[in-house]
């Protein structure tokens, strides 16, 4: 038997469901618009005929109502959809794009810096370890070690550089001393059969020793050889931010950064990790200067003084002082001074002459000293003729660079030399320095001097 179908109204369309999501949505619209379209009048069905009157105008015929479309409010699924149609901006997703790429840069070239700084052994203490390496090690369980020790930061890189370079055919049994400055290549090598008995020395660097003495004082300790201690100061390229306007290919590259002290070096040592030892040292005396703001102390007080002096800006902004002049200074005071009493009396009279038009020149003995082929108690009328910008008896103003490895004391005297009047400086029969702030007082000292005599 068949099923029976809906009753349908005869001629008249399918009609579409009301709501497709939720009733309730859509009700009040809906009511609202019926509402509009039937008005305030009753509306009623008459099948009887309309008869005509004749003379008379016909009455309009009143429609009947059918079923009535339904006003489209749209769908809730349809206004997503346009939501969905909406799209950003041009500029604002190149502005998007641009952002995601840069700081994705960023980060890989923040990773880049962090895993060199590892392999590279920048930026570490200078502290020794002792690991011990045994016949069941592999390089997973060295490289933990090294780890541990905190030799290394990243394992996985160390790992990759030790399959690259067959650590694990090169690293013997034994108990080695290595230190945090070793790269990944002198941590390999460090513990290689010929590095357990490596002897170590002692070597005590005076203040004021200049580079060349340095290095033949090295090689006569057994640390390194004086060929490879002078090629690696002119062209080895070292990560350290106060060296890195210095100019390359002299063997005197470092001087006035190889802080003077106390080490222990390993006999026959490589000469860039004997450097490291003096430049670590180095950064972290200055860290103890308060060095920023000293300098801008420093310079305001030699700015003033140059004012008074009538400087033009330009020749102002030209004697401002930096670290690396500041280092020149401390060389000079290195040099010059009796003792760490007067270091403070010395830079002033320094400051002085740079800041004044009466005595441009320095006239310092120590800087002709310096390029002289051998040192000389007395300096000849010849010597002080020398055509060299070292020679502060022609050239104003500081010499081109260092003229020994200075001091604490003489850096920090020449960061904050004492505020005085002295232009001129001489030794008594004592040893130590008489200041005179004229001319004539210091004639007449040095005549005083020749009279005793």
């Amino acid at each position: 038997m068949n099923e029976k179908e809906p009753n349908r109204t005869s001629g008249a369309p399918d009609m579409p469901p009301l709501f497709e999501e939720d009733p309730t949505q859509d009700m009040s619209a809906f009511i609202q618009s019926v509402m509009d379209s039937i008005g305030d009048e009753d509306v009623s069905v008459d099948d009887t005929p309309t008869k005509k009157v004749p003379g008379s105008d016909p009455e309009p015929t009143r429609p009947i109502p059918t079923t009535r479309p339904i006003p489209n409010t749209g769908t809730i699924r349809e206004k997503t959809n346009m939501k969905k149609r909406r799209r950003i901006p041009a500029f604002l997703r190149a502005l998007i794009y641009i952002f995601v790429v840069g700081l994705l840069a960023l980060v890989l070239a923040m990773f880049a810096w962090d895993c060199a700084l590892d392999v590279l052994a920048l930026t570490k203490p200078d502290r020794e370890v002792t690991v011990t390496v045994t016949n069941t090690d592999t390089i997973d369980t060295i490289t933990q070690k090294l780890y541990e020790s905190d030799l290394i930061d990243h394992q996985w890189l160390f790992k990759l550089y030790c399959k690259f370079s067959h650590a694990d055919q090169k690293i013997d049994p034994g108990v080695y001393t290595l230190n945090n400055l070793f790269d990944y290549h002198a941590l390999v090598n460090g513990m290689m059969e010929t590095a357990v008995t490596r002897d170590s020395v002692k070597v005590t660097i005076p203040e004021g020793y200049e580079c060349d003495r340095i290095f033949h004082l090295l090689e006569d300790k057994g640390v390194c050889s004086y060929e490879d201690l002078t090629k690696t100061a002119a062209n080895y390229e070292f990560s350290y931010e106060f060296l890195a306007e210095l100019p390359y290919g002299s063997a005197n590259r470092l001087e006035g950064y190889l802080f003077p002290d106390t080490y222990e070096f390993y006999v026959g040592d490589d000469a860039v990790n004997v450097f490291r030892k003096f430049l670590n040292n180095f950064e972290r005396k200055i860290d103890t200067l308060s060095m920023e703001e000293n300098l801008l102390l420093l310079n305001a007080n030699l700015r003033q003084k140059m004012e008074e002096n009538n400087f033009t800006e330009e020749q102002i902004q030209a004697g401002m002082i930096d670290e690396q002049k500041l280092v020149i200074v401390a060389s000079i005071i290195e040099k010059e001074t009796a003792g760490a009493s007067e270091s403070g009396a010395i830079a002033s009279v320094i400051y002085n002459r740079l800041c004044s038009n009466l005595y441009p020149l320095l006239q310092i003995d120590a800087t002709i000293q310096y390029v002289l082929p051998e040192r000389k108690e007395v300096l000849s009328q010849e010597d002080l003729q020398i055509d060299s910008p070292y020679n502060t008896y022609r050239y104003p103003g500081l010499t081109p660079g260092p003229i020994a490895n200075p001091g604490l004391e003489s850096l920090r005297a020449a960061l904050n030399p004492n505020n005085t009047t002295f232009f001129f400086y001489a030794l008594d029969k004592n040893g130590w320095h008489h200041f005179s702030s004229s001319y004539f007082d210091h004639q007449e000292f040095l005549e005083g001097l020749n009279e005793a005599e």
